[in-house]
């Protein structure tokens, strides 16, 4: 074979997995949809809703979906959806849409960015870990805020 065919060839290879790794990303990011809103209670308090919406046959495991802030901030845990236990497995998991809620407490100075993490998995295949940052604009007191677009890592 030539150096040009094999060039091209190489310049092929490359070229394909370069769009299967963009398509697996855009496909990722379709599968789970993670929005969040916060309600301010007063300076050093907030409930933050976390929502994800799921395609079919998709699921999060319940030890992989973790809520942070900066420092300063405290993150607790407030109730939501109920993840079930995946068949048989130990593990719990969300399956479908589904939502959380956590409690904010510290110095909740604006803008303040939460990170979403999770691990979701698809029809028994488990996609890479992935972090969404969301960055919370000023809420007065009582009122619901949608955060911003969210930033994935």
């Amino acid at each position: 074979m030539t150096i040009w065919k094999k060039t091209c060839w190489l310049a092929i290879a490359v070229l394909t997995a370069a769009m299967v790794t963009i398509m697996a990303q855009n496909a990722e990011t379709a599968l789970f949809t993670p929005s969040v809103q916060w309600e301010r209670r007063n300076d050093r308090e907030a409930l933050l809703t976390v929502t994800f919406a799921m395609a079919d046959n998709s699921y999060i495991y319940e030890n992989q979906l973790k809520v942070t802030a900066p420092s300063g901030v405290k993150v607790i845990s407030a109730g939501g959806d109920e993840p079930s236990v995946q068949e048989g497995e130990e593990s719990r998991v969300f399956r479908g849409d589904f939502t959380r809620k956590y409690r904010l407490q510290g110095a909740l100075t604006t803008p303040l960015t939460v990170a979403v993490s999770f691990q979701g998995c698809s029809d028994g295949v488990c996609m890479l870990p992935e972090t969404v940052q969301f960055a919370l604009g000023e809420a007065a007191e009582g009122q619901a805020v949608v955060a911003a677009d969210p930033q994935a890592e």
